[in-house]
């Protein structure tokens, strides 16, 4: 048996592979990416559910978990800088300094606080936790301290962000707390369900908070802000309450107003209290008199207000459907809005020019993003298509987005978007635009329309089938449709008035997506992974080689030797198909949300999910150059293999100066030869051989190759 003697060790550990030599540790890379860098991803997500504001940034806390940061230092034109992801819902946030503390939590498993070091807005970065171990709906944050509204209060020391350490508590017997608010050295607490309602601690001793007031409340009291010798409080379905506060040991209501819908929030300015209504809206009531509160006007009827809260005379209202808005309230009786932030709805397509990116959501409106800098994407324009478009594409200054029939739309002004043209086909799926021509498939079949004038599209042709067809790609004088349930369909569309289907592939899963690059056509098939065909002859397509999905391959974009996909479980992958017989994965990243689509410009990956709008650096998985591609190296040449760190496949790659029998063999850390990869004689030029990991586990491995009297020896590491 043959050994390689080395002292080598690996070790796993949480998100890392950590390889030590010789005593020394060096990260290698974190397991949910390997040669793809995220440069950006853009929160694509309606909700929110509270918001804090510190100097020229407002923090809006995600109610699917999280951070986001907006720039409000033009607030005409607030932009998002950065988001921070947390796993659970998120509830409530404050701002201290240079950390955010998001209060979280599932009600059956888990709740905290969650510190975020914001000092870089582009980055929010989770430093501390701080475990409650039930639903958190509630965190402010007064000098050192988090007051946490948890099953009662909790007092965390915070002095050290990144171990928060619990200090104080106060755990009445018959109530939760729903809210904390401070005015130092008081504490005004919201039970939860179970009515004790509202209650006043002294605070002066952070490890001993005090007792001192008690009133009645409704049972599902969830705001309080506190006003001169006033609170008031929203109730979810009740409305607003008033309490006189003047004697902190005898609190009591003096007024209320049943606000309509879901009281979620409020806040107080100039004699007005602004209620976050929800689905009703932002609800405006005259608390002049406090003993009598009368509704005077509503503001954002289309709903879904979830936060409420002012800074000097300028306002900030967030929720579902508005994003985030700002308003001038100079005069609180008729705030004016100056400036917003909107936040589109699960995105569903995506394509791209370069310099920017136009997405399709589930709103029914197109989103323009300038993405020139790829690092800081601004969402710049957007109009309404009047249905959910399923594709689109991009040619010249016109964007073709299916739907409810063809829409064409003038991007000339990325600012100003307009949509000039409606095709008349319903329920369009998949689209693909050549020259003059574009090409749209549907339940029922395909069309191929003249768009050679915009504003008049006109079908020339088309082909009918009773399936479902998702997607079409369209090389040279041929077009590839995905069809559902029956795979792929070629049809000959030289002649466009007559489209002629003259070959059918039938897929093992459901064909979702196509792409085509040179002599092969890649389908996107769902649970059966991506299929790959060769087309070299389109009257025959014949399968010559798969991937397998983590879970379902929803979309594939193919650029020359390399092939991206889209898999729901796992994020986007890269393949390298050289071979196409066996392709070789050579960079992933963990894209979050439900996977939609993809496109890739140049260094560029663009990915639309349910939950981010992402942008990613794929330069590392762009084709690798041959070396002496025109001459004959002196003597044996072998190359780094790549990728390296790889997680299922990599090409151990190498240069012969002469015909010669060579030799690969593989070895594991303890020397142990474990595969001969190859025994052959090759010419004379540029080999590359696959190392197929399927089978092997995790670790190091060593190579050497021999080739006749001269020999050389490398490294790779598997990672799964």
């Amino acid at each position: 048996m043959t050994r390689v003697s080395s002292a080598f060790y690996f070790l796993k550990r949480v998100g890392f592979a950590v390889l030590v030599l010789g005593g020394s540790i060096s990260h290698i890379y974190a397991q949910d990416s390997l040669n793809i860098t995220r440069l950006s991803e853009m929160r694509w997500r309606g909700w929110s559910s509270a918001l804090a504001v510190q100097g020229s940034y407002a923090y809006v806390c995600l109610s699917d978990g999280g951070v986001q940061i907006l720039d409000i230092s033009d607030s005409t034109f607030p932009y998002e800088t950065g988001v921070g992801y947390t796993e659970g819902y998120g509830y409530d946030i404050d701002v201290s300094g240079n950390y955010a503390y998001v209060a979280e939590g599932n009600e059956n498993e888990y709740g905290g606080v969650r510190v975020f070091d914001v000092s870089d807005r582009t980055l929010p970065t989770e430093v501390g936790y701080f475990d409650i171990g039930s639903l958190v709906t509630n965190v402010t944050v007064f000098g050192n301290y988090a007051y946490i509204g948890a099953n009662g209060v909790r007092i965390v020391d915070i002095s050290n962000p990144s171990a928060p350490t619990e200090v104080g508590a106060f755990d009445p017997p018959s109530f939760g707390a729903d809210k904390v608010r401070l005015r130092y050295p008081n504490a005004f607490v919201l039970g939860g369900g179970g009515g004790l309602g509202f209650t006043i601690l002294d605070v002066s001793d952070p490890t001993d908070p005090v007792e001192i007031g008690t009133c009645p409340l409704p049972p599902s009291a969830r705001d309080v802000v506190i006003d001169g010798d006033y609170a008031y409080v929203a109730c979810y379905d009740s409305g607003l309450y008033v309490i006189d506060i003047s004697d902190f040991t005898t609190p009591v209501i003096v007024g209320s107003y049943n606000t309509p819908g879901n009281t979620r929030r409020v806040a107080v300015h100039e004699g007005y209290a602004f209620v976050a209504s929800d689905e009703n809206g932002l609800r405006v009531i005259d608390v002049s008199d406090p003993s009598t509160p009368v509704e005077v006007d509503s503001i954002f009827d289309r709903g879904g207000i979830r936060a409420v809260i002012f800074v000097g005379d300028t306002m900030f209202v967030t929720g579902g459907f508005v994003g985030l808005q700002v308003l001038d309230a100079t005069n609180a009786r008729f705030p004016e809005e100056i400036g917003f932030f909107e936040v589109p709805h699960d995105a569903v397509c995506v394509t791209s020019d370069g310099s920017y990116a136009y997405v399709g959501d589930a709103s029914q409106f197109l989103r323009v993003i300038d993405i020139r800098n790829p690092t800081l994407p601004r969402l710049v324009g957007s109009c309404n298509v009047g249905a959910i478009p399923f594709d689109i594409d991009i040619q010249g200054q016109w964007v073709y987005i299916p739907g409810d029939g063809l829409k064409i739309v003038d991007v000339s002004d990325p600012t100003a978007p307009e949509v000039v043209g409606t095709g008349s086909i319903p329920f369009v799926l998949g689209l693909t635009v050549r020259e003059q021509l574009s090409y749209i498939t549907y339940p029922g079949g395909l069309s191929i329309i003249d768009i050679s004038i915009p504003s008049v599209p006109t079908v020339v042709g088309q082909w009918s089938n009773p399936g479902v067809h998702y997607d079409v790609a369209v090389q040279g004088n041929y077009a590839y449709v995905a069809s559902y349930d029956e795979g792929l369909y070629v049809l000959d569309v030289s002649d466009p008035q007559s489209p002629e289907e003259i070959a059918h592939w039938n897929s093992p899963g459901n064909a979702l997506r196509v792409a085509v690059s040179d002599d092969l056509a890649l389908i996107a098939c769902d649970t059966s992974g991506l299929r790959i065909l060769d087309i070299s002859n389109p009257t025959s397509p014949t399968e010559v080689g798969t991937v397998l999905g983590c879970g379902h391959v929803v979309d594939v974009y193919g650029n020359g030797t390399t092939v991206y996909i889209l898999d729901e479980a796992c994020g986007m992958r890269a393949f390298d198909i050289s071979n196409p017989a066996n392709p070789a994965e050579i960079g992933y990243y963990a894209t979050p949300g439900s996977q939609w689509r993809l496109t890739v410009s140049g260094n560029l990956a663009v990915v639309a999910s349910s939950r981010i709008f992402g942008i990613y650096d794929v330069s590392e998985v762009l084709p690798v150059p041959i070396p002496h591609q025109n001459s004959l190296p002196d003597k044996l040449v072998l190359l780094p293999p790549y990728p390296n760190p790889f997680n299922a496949s990599v090409q151990i790659r190498f240069e012969l100066s002469a015909a010669v029998r060579s030799r690969l063999d593989l070895f594991d850390v303890t020397g142990r030869e474990t595969r001969v990869l190859l025994d052959d004689v090759l010419a004379p030029g540029y080999h590359s051989i696959p190392l197929d990991g399927t089978t092997l586990s995790s670790g190091p491995y060593f190579i050497r190759l021999t080739a006749g009297t001269e020999s050389a020896t490398t490294n790779v590491i598997l990672v799964k």
